[in-house]
């Protein structure tokens, strides 16, 4: 079987991770995401046998060989800045199934940000028009029962909570701060780097035998690792600080990532990951994700967030320090099963099987286009 995928291929660590769960569950299932076609050159896309890359111009020549379409994983449905209209190529997609019979199928969404009534009238269509559809978080499910009512969705946990990794033995004194770098706005990035700054400052300044390791988790879209540069220059480059950027290279950059004692969980994975791993944690949300999931666990920590982290910097080295993170570990672990009910419906369509190389055949097709 052959299906158009509708994902994020962009060495973001979060959905590179999911990818590499769905590929792995069926190898006898090829998947398309739309991108662009020179990232098949990069790891760990080139290593997955199943999988290639499309690009966004060749859809039409590409949609009719498709068995199904898949939206995999993640913030899928937002309508911040001026990125609704790329939406209406899943509404055309749908379109062109529905009457064919083949499925369109949603899977670990979250619903939101959300800014304008129009965004709220398309997404609640597309979602009527969808086959099967997940949600992440309880305050995505909501929504979904609000503004298409009878609609059949179910809420589960993120994808990655389902994930068949082993966290790598822990280091003393190690303490990880993922960086996020928000493409939407600049004067962010800018306060955030200084608090960053300040933050590390402050608390090795307290625990002098502290080292911090700065992770970059998206370096092809947002470029979390050019804000990670600005921050370590601005620091001096002291040798109690290292850089890591992850570039496809999933198990050296979780390896790194499991070593941490301590994390500043900027982005949505890296909180996950210290969940899933038992790392003790500081959240810092940008967007309501995280908010969303430490809601759903009962939380009782502190949240960091754009509007007061300079202002609490002192409540954010203390939890540095202290290292602990409180949320009921009942709701974690019924979370993390919860997790792979996302695959209960896909398992029944895309068995276990032979790959019979349908990656010939698309090459050979957009080559003659």
């Amino acid at each position: 079987m052959k299906w158009l995928l509708d994902a994020f291929v962009d060495h973001n660590l979060g959905d590179d991770l999911m990818l590499d769960l769905l590929v792995r569950r069926y190898p006898g299932t090829f998947f398309c995401p739309l991108r662009d076609r020179r990232l098949n050159d990069l790891v760990p896309y080139a290593d997955w046998p199943n999988f290639m890359v499309v690009d966004w111009v060749d859809l039409d020549r590409v949609l009719p060989h498709m068995d199904g379409f898949l939206i995999y994983g993640g913030s899928m449905w937002q309508d911040h800045g001026d990125n609704l209209h790329w939406y209406h190529w899943r509404q055309c997609v749908m379109d062109t199934f529905r009457p064919l019979g083949r499925p369109v199928v949603a899977l670990g969404n979250s619903i939101g940000p959300l800014a304008t009534p129009a965004g709220e009238r398309l997404f609640a269509d597309l979602i009527r028009g969808l086959a099967h559809f997940t949600v992440r978080d309880a305050t995505s499910y909501r929504w979904v029962q609000d503004h298409v009512p009878g609609n059949a969705c179910s809420l589960t946990g993120d994808l990655v909570f389902s994930h068949p990794m082993a966290r790598p033995g822990g280091e003393e004194g190690l303490v990880g701060l993922s960086i996020h770098r928000s493409m939407l706005s600049e004067a962010r990035n800018e306060a955030f780097a200084d608090a960053i700054v300040e933050l590390v400052r402050s608390t090795h300044a307290l625990r002098p035998e502290l080292r911090f390791r700065l992770f970059g988790f998206d370096t092809i879209t947002e470029r979390d690792d050019l804000l990670m540069d600005q921050i370590y220059h601005r620091l001096g480059r002291p040798a109690h600080v290292t850089l890591r950027s992850y570039l496809g290279d999933l198990p050296d950059f979780l390896a790194d990532f499991g070593r941490c004692s301590h994390v500043f969980a900027a982005r949505f994975h890296a909180l996950v990951l210290a969940l899933l791993w038992g790392i003790p944690f500081t959240p810092f949300d940008y967007m309501g994700k995280s908010a969303a999931l430490l809601r759903d666990l009962d939380y009782g920590g502190p949240l960091f967030t754009h509007d007061d982290f300079r202002s609490r910097l002192g409540e954010a080295r203390d939890s540095l320090l202290q290292g602990g993170c409180r949320h009921d570990p009942a709701a974690l672990a019924a979370m993390i099963d919860q997790s792979k009910e996302n695959f209960t419906f896909l398992d029944r369509m895309l068995a276990p099987g032979a790959l019979v190389d349908p990656k010939r055949m698309l090459l050979a097709m957009l080559a003659r286009s």
